[in-house]
C-alpha cells in the first residue's frame, strides 16, 4: 500500500447550496506510519472551512499601517497581513486539497475508521484534535501541496480549530446517543 490517498477515481458527491457537500463515496488514505483510514459514506463536509483570508489580511495591514505611527515594529504585522492575503489566493474550500479537507472533516466529526491488521476488520477511530490536524498535514503533503501551504493550514487549525472540533464532537455524541438537543 502506498502512502497517500488510495482512491483512483473522483468521489461522487452532492450539494444543494454549493457550500455543504455530501461525499457519497468513501475516501481511503494511508498515512506515513502505515495506518490505513477510510471515511464514512455519505459524509457531510464543507471542504476546507477557509475564512475570507483576503479580507482578514487587509484588515491586519490596515491596523498595522495605523499602528506604525507609534512604533516601526508594527511593519512586521503588516508583512504578516500581506502573507495572509497571499494565502487567501491559494487556500480555498474546494481547492486541490479537497480530499485532505474531507479526511480532516471526517476525523473532526468522529466519522473515521482505521484498518486493524490483527482482526482484519475496520475499527472506529477517534482522533484527538491534534492528531486530526497532523493527519491533514500528512494528507496535504501527499497531494503535492507546498510546505508553506500545509503549514498555514496546520497552524490555523491548531490555533483556531478548537471551536469546530468541539462542535463536531458534540454533534457526533448527540447522534450516537440518540438524544435530541433541546433548544432554549
Amino acid at each position: 500500500m502506498r502512502h497517500g490517498f488510495q482512491n483512483t477515481t473522483g468521489l461522487r458527491n452532492t450539494s444543494f447550496d454549493g457550500g455543504n457537500v455530501i461525499a457519497i463515496d468513501r475516501l481511503y488514505f494511508a498515512d506515513r506510519l502505515g495506518n490505513y483510514y477510510r471515511t464514512a459514506p455519505y459524509l457531510h463536509t464543507d471542504g476546507g472551512s477557509v475564512p475570507p483570508l483576503g479580507v482578514i489580511g487587509g484588515v491586519v495591514v490596515f491596523v498595522a499601517h495605523w499602528l506604525c505611527h507609534f512604533s516601526s515594529w508594527f511593519n512586521l504585522l503588516a508583512v504578516l497581513g500581506l502573507v495572509i492575503c497571499v494565502a487567501g489566493l491559494y487556500l480555498m474550500s474546494y481547492a486541490e486539497w479537497w480530499w485532505s479537507y474531507i479526511l480532516h472533516d471526517a476525523a473532526y466529526q468522529d466519522n473515521l475508521e482505521r484498518w486493524n491488521d490483527v482482526k482484519k476488520i475496520w475499527v472506529k477511530c477517534t482522533l484527538t484534535q491534534h492528531e486530526s490536524n497532523n493527519l491533514i498535514w500528512d494528507a496535504m503533503s501527499t497531494q503535492k501541496a507546498l510546505f508553506w501551504e500545509y503549514c498555514v493550514v496546520w497552524v490555523a487549525l491548531e490555533l483556531c480549530g478548537w471551536r469546530a472540533f468541539d462542535e463536531d464532537r458534540k454533534r457526533a455524541a448527540t447522534k450516537w446517543s440518540g438524544n435530541v438537543p433541546v433548544r432554549k
